[in-house]
């Protein structure tokens, strides 16, 4: 087995390494350590996030730095100032016991002044973001003229963010032979221009998730209709109070309407996205990193650098587009041999792009179910059971009431007594968590040939001929249907006429409702009748079945398959009309 002190590193560097228990070198670690201690040759090193990628450059070029120089002599790139803090941290950490080292870290959004006169104090390393570093070197205070090291730590979150301009601007500012460090979790296009443009014949190391990396992370997901993803992971969230992550959203209005959410239900939760300015982003992250807060809510660009320990959960809401956007963002958690979950809240056409990402990771995913109501009263009161089952003895004061309220019972009575109070805390429990639309039953789809029992037809006065299409129908049943979840079964259209199906109890209601509508100026007229026959061109063959909701949604079913005289069939996703 390989430590750290078989590594010919400063000896201050192995004593501080003691002091932390850092012992055994990550994968990273010992393959990049002893190549840029022994050799000054560029490096790219493929690496996903968590593998110890700052700890892996920061030892052997403090080792071979010359601390009597005090000009710059390393510079560090990042994408965030989250990251470039935490950077700089471990360096001044690392270096705990070099006497004569002194750490600059720059970035947007703090003074500039501060900076400039942590620089010009005699700072050998400076890290800092792409912007703010060229920012100085335009105004001649960084002098990149003697660095030795140029490190790029997670070079393709830089590149996403916009920085390839001023990165190359940046490295077309230092010798020619300064060592390059380059660090990615992913190799795009961009890296290899940089890399042909700025390195020479750089040595490649690839270092996946090693095995034991992998089973540190497990993989879930739950199938969850989007209304429901709230209320779906709050309850998720009750039933696991260890948790303390991150949760992942797509857009700006998705992060803070799901964080307003679940702020306003009591959740300690951290709200980060583009548009939180930065003196409320730090202050979000400092209660984050004190556990203050336990969850943050943020977007993939706001979450971009941030190095936080010992989080047990990272929760997508919705499948990512790519895989290596899981693979970085997964990759927050199960860190330093701790274990950790990584949820994915789905819906059912996100399946395939769940299989994709199983077969890009090499991982496996374990469905967890929906939790329902009766899990959530169920889980109170276990836990007040426990609670009850414990050597809690109470203070003395309350005794003395419990003794005084049971000295004249019998046995029989305080049986019942105790019955009572059960029956008080379980009553509780069950008004705690009201009914919520994820816990009715939903219609069941159905998937033979012919109408079910339940089902009625309806004639709509007008077809093809009037510009009618099937949206159109669903849309005007939505019109009418003010908030209500109904039913839609097969869908057929003639020139004239349609026809569809709808459950037997809201035929009537239906009727007139729709017979008061217009469609395109024209009057609408809808009784019930038969199907009506499709016409002989533009038809699909077959029906399907619908679902008609509020807000103008529409859901298709995509386990209709019949094949009857004619219609609208298949698969449909999700739209508004």
């Amino acid at each position: 087995m390989t430590t750290f002190a078989d590594f010919n590193i400063s000896d201050n560097i192995k004593d501080v390494l003691k002091e932390m228990n850092f012992v055994e070198p990550t994968p990273v670690q010992e393959k990049v350590i002893p190549q840029i201690l022994e050799s000054s040759q560029d490096l790219i090193v493929m690496a996903q996030t968590g593998t110890g990628k700052t700890a892996a450059f920061s030892l052997p070029v403090l080792t071979k730095m010359d601390l009597q120089k005090k000009h710059i002599q390393t510079v560090v790139l990042s994408p965030t100032r989250e990251l470039a803090m935490q950077i700089a941290k471990d360096i001044r950490g690392f270096a705990k016991y070099m006497n004569g080292l002194n750490v600059a870290a720059v970035y947007g959004g703090a003074s500039i002044h501060d900076q400039i006169r942590d620089i010009k104090r005699g700072a050998q390393v400076v890290v800092g973001t792409p912007g703010r570093m060229l920012d100085l070197v335009n105004r001649n205070v960084l002098k990149l003229g003697a660095v030795e090291w140029a490190i790029l730590d997670e070079a393709d979150e830089m590149l996403k963010m916009g920085f390839v301009e001023d990165i190359s601007a940046i490295l077309g500012g230092t010798p020619k032979d300064k060592q390059t460090l380059l660090f990615s979790a992913t190799m795009q296009r961009n890296i290899e221009r940089i890399s042909q443009k700025y390195m020479h014949k750089a040595k490649r190391f690839e270092l996946k998730a090693t095995p034991n990396n992998k089973l540190a992370i497990t993989h879930q997901y739950m199938m969850v209709p989007a209304r429901d993803k709230i209320t779906a992971f709050k309850r998720y969230k009750t039933l696991h109070p260890e948790m303390y992550g991150i949760l992942f959203c797509r857009t700006r209005r998705e992060c803070q309407e799901i964080g307003d959410a679940l702020l306003k239900e009591g959740v300690s939760t951290g709200v980060l996205h583009g548009e939180i300015e930065q003196k409320h982003r730090t202050r979000i992250m400092d209660s984050f990193k004190r556990k203050e807060t336990t969850l943050l809510v943020a977007t993939d660009v706001a979450a971009r650098g941030i190095d936080v320990e010992k989080l047990t959960h990272v929760v997508h809401v919705g499948v990512p587009e790519k895989a290596e956007s899981y693979t970085h963002r997964s990759g927050r958690t199960g860190r330093a041999n701790e274990k950790g979950i990584s949820l994915v809240l789905a819906n059912l056409r996100e399946h395939r792009a769940l299989k994709k990402i199983e077969f890009m990771n090499k991982i496996k995913f374990e469905e967890v179910k929906l939790p329902k109501r009766e899990d959530m009263i169920e889980a109170d009161i276990e836990a007040y059971v426990n609670q009850i089952d414990t050597d809690y003895e109470g203070s003395k004061q309350a005794n003395t009431y419990v003794d005084d309220m049971l000295k004249d019972l019998s046995l029989e009575d305080k049986a019942e007594v105790a019955r009572k109070a059960l029956l008080l805390a379980v009553e509780a429990s069950i008004a705690k968590y009201p009914h919520e639309q994820m816990d009715k039953p939903q219609p069941k789809t159905r998937q033979s040939r012919g109408s079910g029992a339940h089902m009625q037809t309806l004639v709509l006065s007008l077809g093809r001929k009037d510009s009618l299409t099937v949206p159109n129908i669903l849309g005007l049943i939505n019109s009418v249907s003010k908030g209500e979840r109904i039913e839609v079964g097969h869908i057929l259209l003639a020139d004239h006429e349609a026809s569809f199906e709808v459950p037997i109890g809201v035929v009537k209601k239906l009727a007139r409702a729709m017979s008061k509508s217009r469609f395109r100026g024209k009057s609408v007229q809808v009784r019930e009748g038969a199907a009506v026959k499709r016409s002989p061109r533009g038809g699909h063959g077959g029906g399907s079945s619908y679902q008609s909701r509020d807000r103008g949604h529409s859901r298709g079913s995509n386990s209709s398959r019949g094949r009857s005289g004619g219609g609208y069939q298949g698969k449909r996703k999700t739209r508004k009309y």
